[in-house]
């Protein structure tokens, strides 16, 4: 959803995040640029950073799974200077698994951009452990667990965290270390 009143980089993070609706691993990757990596967090979880096309393998493992699927964006924080978005989203989807019915979560996904902000070069995104065993547990996706092998290692954008909302301002203060930074968009 672009809008005249936004900049580049929140236009291109609200497209990213209306992307995710499509089931279209082609429409989300389409927002990131070729060098773009995505991590989930905290680095505790041992979680290894994803090129563009290890996320396409992954996202294409969990889009199958939904029959439908909305990020509804709740806190959206840009830094200018830093070129960066920090977006604390809900998740609803519909899991296409016989008896499965809905998956409702919550995100926090620190973003950064390309200079001119149409590209996005790094997703750092927080997740929780135990809805990606839940997740895991339930219903599989393929690639779940690709890359390394281990259970939390390709986690993924889907069985992200439930994370307060106040972690969206700490995230900015984290991603950035700047506290003028922390207004709402």
């Amino acid at each position: 959803m672009a809008s005249e009143d936004r900049s580049t980089r929140l236009n291109t993070a609200y497209s990213l995040l209306d992307a995710y609706g499509s089931l279209s691993p082609d429409a989300i990757l389409s927002h990131l640029d070729e060098s773009c990596t995505h991590q989930a967090l905290p680095e505790s979880l041992g979680m290894p950073p994803r090129s563009k096309e290890e996320f396409r393998g992954h996202a294409q493992g969990i889009t199958s799974i939904f029959t439908t699927f909305a990020m509804i964006p709740q806190n959206v924080y840009e830094d200018e200077d830093n070129n960066a978005v920090v977006i604390h989203a809900k998740m609803d989807g519909q899991l296409n698994k016989p008896g499965m019915g809905q998956w409702k979560n919550e995100c926090i996904m620190l973003l950064r951009f390309t200079e001119d902000g149409s590209k996005i070069t790094q997703i750092r995104e927080f997740v929780d452990s135990a809805k990606a065993m839940e997740m895991r547990n339930k219903v599989k996706p393929k690639n779940f667990d690709s890359h390394g092998g281990s259970l939390f290692s390709t986690v993924g954008w889907v069985v992200s965290t439930t994370v307060p909302v106040a972690l969206a301002g700490a995230a900015v203060l984290f991603f950035t270390g700047r506290r003028d930074l922390l207004r709402l968009r």
